[in-house]
């Protein structure tokens, strides 16, 4: 079910590395700029989220860690895109969380 997350400890383990990652203000908003768009260089995310460039690197580094995203050098310029695979698997364990028992 969690193919697309990193492989760790279990299942358990990567979701909660997931929404942990996903949890802080700064990493939420660069996930959903993501998510509208196919990627997005450090640039453009300085300037949508108001980070400056070591903060891209540090939160961007920590969703890469979680497997919500992929980082890509081009030249001297790193884009980042959604793991859109492994955002739906997140996704589907909270609705399973979430699913009618009965």
């Amino acid at each position: 079910m969690l193919s697309s997350l990193p492989a760790g400890p279990g299942p358990a383990t990567s979701v909660c590395d997931a929404l942990s990652a996903m949890a802080h203000p700064a990493r939420h908003e660069l996930l959903r700029l993501l998510a509208g768009r196919e990627e997005a260089g450090v640039a453009l995310i300085r300037a949508t989220l108001g980070l400056s460039k070591p903060a891209v690197t540090y939160h961007a580094g920590i969703l890469l860690e979680a497997g919500l995203i992929d980082v890509r050098r081009r030249g001297r310029t790193l884009t980042y895109t959604l793991r859109r695979t492994a955002a739906a698997d997140v996704w589907q364990e909270l609705a399973a969380l979430a699913a009618d028992p009965s």
